[in-house]
Order: structure tokens, then C-alpha cells, then sequence
């Protein structure tokens, strides 16, 4: 293993690695360049949020639970997302052209306790329903790669390892007050893991540990079928029985926490 302090000259020790220069262009370039990746780990922050309704049973996992991720980026403008915490787990697919959603735990922890609100759960069950993106995180530091660039490599970087290993890939670590960034020492170089320092936060997220693999993978994702529109509730499932009374009420409901910015969505 080879230890140095970087200095102006970013040749490594061992003659025989590539340049520090070469292994940032390398990463950087492969989240701008590449067709797709996929990125899992874990993190402290904010995981998925909706506005919490009145009368709901929680207000939701708290700022500082800690995170499992899953995400699946396809260019130009396709996600796939699954964020977990516990006995809570939200599944995403987010397009340019709207954002769906499923998690049948989740959103009951952002319904209120009357009747018709529970059977709004029970309708949606485990189907898909649409809202708006701003409910799961965005990580644009860590995944797009002129941001990656500025914010975890050049002179953010101040001591590199040689000779480390990553999932059985000899890689090298690059490491600054901000994050530990893990690059594939063999071409072309792509980023291998990112693990924030104590205390650190990017994007919103601390103590994020996550790893980069299946670069160029086709994930087949596709917009569901049969998604749920609160906004129109003849989308649900039979066991929801709208009361004439309650029509205003859903729909106000639908406004305030799971359509909220629908307007600028349109269908599919």
C-alpha cells in the first residue's frame, strides 16, 4: 500500500498507478458519460417526505434516521429509487414527464386516522401512485459528474492510497476533510465507493457510505401501469366508497400531501 500527501506534481509513488489527474477525469467523466449506473449504500438525512395530513398517526422517520439506498440512474432523465428506514420503504420512478410512487407503509404514515383516509390506504395497497419528485432525495453531488468534480476531487483531495481493495477491485482512495473517494485503478477509471466524513454533509445527507457499479446497464425501467391519481378517484381500487360528503374532503386531502406541484405534471 502506498500512502502520499499530494502536492502540485500528481504523479503516484508507485510508477506503475495511474496519475491523480487521470483517476479524477476517469471518474467524473464516467457519471457524465456513461448511459446508466446504479448507486447503494446507506446515509443519515432526510429519506422520503410528504407533507404530513391532519389527524395523521406520525409525522414520519426523523432528520436523523439513517437510510438505505438504492438507486438506478438511466440518461437522459430516468430514476429508479428505493429508500427504506425501518419498517418503511418508498419505491420511485421518476421521469421529466411525472414521478411515481409505491409504498404501502409510507403512505400510511402520512394519512390521517378517519375512516375515509384508511380506506384511501387500503385502496392504494401495494399499486403505484403518482406525486411529486420533491418527495425522495436528490443527490446531484454524487451523481452528476461535474458536481462529483468540484465537490469530492482537485483541491478537495489532499492524501492518496494505493493498493486498496473495493468489492475485490484494486482501487485508489482519495481523501480530503469532505469525503474518502474509492476510483478504480484500472481504466477507465470509475468511481467506486464515496464515504463522507464524520460530521460531513452533502446534498442534505451525513454519513453516507455508497458504492458505484453496473455503469452502462440496462435497467429496463418503464412508467407503471395502472397508477393510482388521487386527484381522480375512480383510479382507486372497488374497495374505496366515496360518500357524496366526502368528495371535497378527499380532494383537498389529494391537494395538500400527495399531488402537491401535480399541476406541473402531466400524464403519461
Amino acid at each position: 500500500m502506498t500512502l502520499a500527501a499530494l502536492s502540485a506534481c500528481d504523479l503516484p509513488l508507485d510508477l506503475g498507478q495511474p496519475t491523480t489527474r487521470a483517476l479524477e477525469t476517469g471518474a467524473s467523466d464516467g457519471l457524465t458519460t456513461a448511459q446508466s449506473f446504479e448507486v447503494i449504500g446507506s446515509y443519515t438525512g432526510p429519506g422520503a417526505a410528504l407533507p404530513v395530513a391532519s389527524g395523521a398517526r406520525t409525522s414520519g422517520p426523523a432528520p436523523d434516521t439513517t437510510w438505505t439506498i438504492d438507486l438506478q440512474i438511466a440518461r437522459p432523465d430516468t430514476e429508479h429509487l428505493v429508500v427504506s428506514a425501518g419498517n418503511v420503504k418508498l419505491e420511485a420512478i421518476i421521469l421529466t414527464r411525472g414521478a411515481y410512487f409505491r409504498g404501502h407503509d409510507f403512505l400510511a404514515q402520512h394519512m390521517g386516522t378517519d375512516p375515509l383516509s384508511q380506506n384511501l390506504v387500503r385502496a392504494a395497497g401495494s399499486s403505484w401512485w403518482k406525486g411529486n419528485s420533491s418527495i425522495v432525495p436528490k443527490l446531484p453531488d454524487f451523481t452528476d459528474g461535474a458536481n462529483f468534480r468540484t465537490t469530492f476531487l482537485g483541491t478537495a483531495v489532499t492524501q492518496r492510497t494505493d493498493h486498496v481493495s473495493v468489492d475485490a477491485a484494486d482501487a485508489v482512495e482519495l481523501s480530503g476533510p469532505r469525503a474518502d473517494v474509492y476510483i478504480a485503478a484500472g481504466s477507465p477509471h470509475r468511481v467506486l465507493r464515496v464515504r463522507l466524513k464524520n460530521g460531513v454533509a452533502v446534498d442534505g445527507i451525513s454519513a453516507a457510505d455508497l458504492r458505484y457499479s453496473n455503469f452502462d446497464k440496462d435497467f429496463a425501467i418503464a412508467v407503471p401501469t395502472d397508477v393510482i391519481d388521487f386527484s381522480n378517484l375512480s383510479t382507486l381500487t372497488p374497495i374505496y366508497a366515496r360518500p357524496a360528503s366526502s368528495r371535497h374532503r378527499s380532494r383537498t386531502w389529494a391537494g395538500c400531501a400527495l399531488q402537491r406541484g401535480r399541476r406541473s405534471s402531466p400524464s403519461p
